[in-house]
């Protein structure tokens, strides 16, 4: 339903009203006073901060781009990446458990291959607790030099679709294909091209996310791990979201999971019925993060220089908007 311009006796000065809510958003008009009328103003995503004067309520803008603009952005993630480059160059070791680490006690798993992931053995775990859980598991020392070497394959690949690309380690990046190289005419079909050029040409496989942003586009590359590619269309973020655990929010580990739960609120539906102010209270800048991913908000860019923005730009905190209930 296209959204109606508001009534010009509801004009005042510097006042910015809203006349359409869809689903966590809002169109804005502006007031023009050489015109007496409203003029579109723009799209917004907006969080209800409390109630003024009955039907007028006072709401902190969240920009966002309109749905027209929205981008595509695709989180590749390779499945099991220093281990499976292993068993690629040593055929010996397919099919069986293998552990990227040197042996002792102070050292640290690299990475796991499927098989050993299947006896309970991850990264970072100490190299000593992952030989007791897998005894029959082969340890690879790590060969950085040519994981590297690899990932630089990986990265071209990347680039034939798209130059915004954004590595997160030697294994993973962000690549914003809103407007792909190669003329694909989806962000899925690029995804998948992607996914079959690194099989084929490398023989290795890697797992893809495709959603409006990074944070959604990341949850959707770990769902169907390993070698899988999941969407997750914007009219579905509702769907996607909403049951999932907090533990799955970037950011939320156990201190924040445990205060969460402390709260009542188990999965990113019950932190949606949370207003703004008492996360802020509760979590400080944290919070706003919180709230925003609680609703599928997430408009940091893809940063060709891997360092990534920690939090997006945003409109400052002091800027306000009145949003008025309006039925035409």
């Amino acid at each position: 339903m296209p959204a109606s311009a508001p009534a010009p006796a509801l004009a005042g000065r510097g006042l910015v009203v809203a006349t359409q809510v869809w689903p966590q958003r809002v169109t804005l008009w502006q007031f023009s006073g050489a015109g007496n009328c409203f003029s579109k103003h723009r799209d917004y995503r907006a969080g209800v901060l409390g109630v003024l004067n009955g039907s007028l309520l006072l709401v902190r803008v969240l920009k966002i781009p309109a749905m027209a603009e929205m981008r595509k952005i695709i989180h590749v993630d390779m499945d099991a990446f220093y281990a499976s480059v292993e068993q690629r160059d040593h055929p010996e070791l397919r099919g069986k458990p293998v552990i990227v680490a040197w042996r002792g006690n102070r050292s640290v798993v690299c990475a796991a291959s499927y098989e050993a992931r299947g006896f309970g053995v991850h990264s970072a775990m100490p190299a000593g607790r992952a030989e007791r859980l897998c005894p029959q598991a082969t340890f690879v020392p790590p060969d950085f030099t040519r994981y590297r070497a690899v990932s630089c394959q990986v990265r071209e690949i990347f680039k034939r679709h798209t130059d915004l690309i954004e590595p997160l380690a030697l294994d993973e990046a962000y690549l914003d294909v809103t407007e792909n190289k190669t003329g694909l005419p989806t962000a899925t079909l690029v995804a998948r091209t992607i996914r079959e050029q690194i099989r084929q040409e490398l023989k290795l496989t890697a797992s893809a996310g495709v959603a409006p942003n990074k944070f959604l586009a990341k949850l959707a590359s770990d769902w169907r791990k390993p070698d899988g590619l999941f969407v997750i269309q914007p009219e579905d973020i509702d769907g996607f979201l909403l049951p999932l655990p907090v533990g799955r929010l970037s950011g939320v580990g156990k201190v924040t999971g445990d205060e969460l739960e402390k709260l009542g609120l188990k999965t990113v539906g019950d932190l949606r019925s949370v207003d703004l102010p008492p996360l802020e209270d509760r979590f400080g800048r944290y919070g706003r993060r919180l709230y925003e991913l609680a609703r599928g908000i997430d408009d940091t860019k893809v940063v060709r220089t891997g360092r990534r923005s920690r939090y997006r730009s945003r409109i400052p905190l002091s800027r306000t908007f009145y949003w008025q209930r309006w039925s035409p």
